[in-house]
């Protein structure tokens, strides 16, 4: 994960981030940045409206819908999927990088009641 040292410069690079203005110590924050790949921040929105009527994030998207708006509540949603997809990446990453390499899928995978060792 070279390319984004956190989750907020994804979320920045997909263009989810919101704009920010300031003069002095007043701070405004304004609509989405839409920088970088709109094709991205498409797919991301379209996960989050079927995101959005999961188990895990329906309470998540329905608090955000009173208090915005749906139209709101599915960008708010697009973006925690792509800090959730972040770190769920950072961690095959870093399950790939200890000893012995990545315990899932390394293997080859056995057939019913086959032996680990050919030979046997």
């Amino acid at each position: 994960m070279r390319r984004f040292p956190r989750a907020k410069h994804r979320v920045s690079y997909v263009g989810l981030a919101p704009s920010l203005y300031a003069s002095g110590e007043r701070r405004w924050t304004g609509q989405i940045t839409k920088q970088g790949s709109s094709l991205l921040r498409w797919a991301l929105v379209q996960a989050a409206h079927r995101a959005g009527i999961t188990a895990g994030f329906a309470p998540y998207d329905e608090q955000q819908a009173q208090r915005h708006g749906k139209a709101k509540a599915a960008v708010a949603l697009a973006r925690k999927l792509a800090t959730v997809s972040f770190y769920r990446w950072r961690a095959v990453e870093a399950r790939k990088s200890r000893p012995g390499g990545d315990k899932f899928g390394s293997a080859p995978r056995l057939a019913h009641g086959q032996k680990t060792d050919p030979s046997v």
